[in-house]
């Protein structure tokens, strides 16, 4: 079975992802096509702000500094106790273009036709470093069973908050059972996909340039309508 890599895609525009999720950037955010564990990476904390603001993705571990907590599973999520806590008061929400998965010896960019920005579901905590002091705010995305249509190519996906549901998913003041009601039932937008070359993943500085297909879209128009252009350059090019 694949694998969910932990790297996701936000390469669009800043004037295309604010007038989508109708929230603003509080920094000079530059597209990030290929993100990395340990990178500031734009997040959405709060709906009453309605700011996007830059945080560092992955928990620390309270064992080990380099040990970092990337993905936290949708299962069990509200009866872990560490979790339990995350979910319950510090949750966020991660725009995205799409995300990556590896099978066998390909590597695949998943997005969603026809959406140029969505959001994935995670938790957040804040960090003190140990040597310097200062704290930061860092982040954990949360992941569920892969849909159908790429089960065959991975067991894992990130978790999709629907727009009717992202404002409510932030909210402070709101049921656990809400929260379970929201997990249960958001991931539903189906998907598609095309392989990458896996040799970007070693590349620093990836590029608009850099993102293209290296082979066929996994459904194709006749099986699985949707624009008929490349979804890299209709998500990324278009300011």
């Amino acid at each position: 079975m694949g694998l969910l890599l932990p790297n996701y895609s936000i390469g669009s525009h800043f004037r295309s992802i604010e007038a989508v999720l109708s929230f603003e950037f509080s920094y000079a955010f530059e597209p990030v096509f290929i993100s990395r564990p340990n990178q500031y990476l734009p997040v959405i904390f709060s709906s009453e702000e309605g700011k996007i603001n830059p945080s560092i993705w992955g928990i620390r571990s309270n064992k080990s500094e380099t040990m970092l907590l990337l993905w936290v599973r949708m299962e069990g999520i509200i009866k872990n106790m560490h979790t339990r806590v995350l979910i319950r008061n510090n949750r966020c929400l991660v725009p995205a273009n799409g995300f990556f998965i590896r099978s066998g010896t390909s590597t695949y960019f998943i997005y969603y036709p026809g959406e140029k920005v969505v959001t994935f579901g995670a938790v957040w905590q804040m960090h003190k470093d140990r040597e310097t002091g200062k704290m930061s705010t860092t982040f954990s995305m949360i992941s569920c069973p892969a849909q159908e249509r790429i089960a065959h190519l991975t067991s894992r996906m990130p978790l999709l908050i629907l727009p009717s549901s992202r404002r409510k998913f932030l909210k402070k003041e709101i049921p656990l059972m809400d929260i379970t009601r929201i997990l249960k039932k958001d991931n539903k937008l189906e998907v598609n996909g095309f392989p990458i070359d896996p040799e970007l993943f070693c590349k620093k500085n990836v590029t608009k340039n850099d993102f293209i297909a290296s082979g066929d879209k996994l459904y194709k128009k006749k099986v699985f309508p949707e624009k008929a252009i490349l979804g890299s350059y209709y998500y990324y090019y278009q300011s």
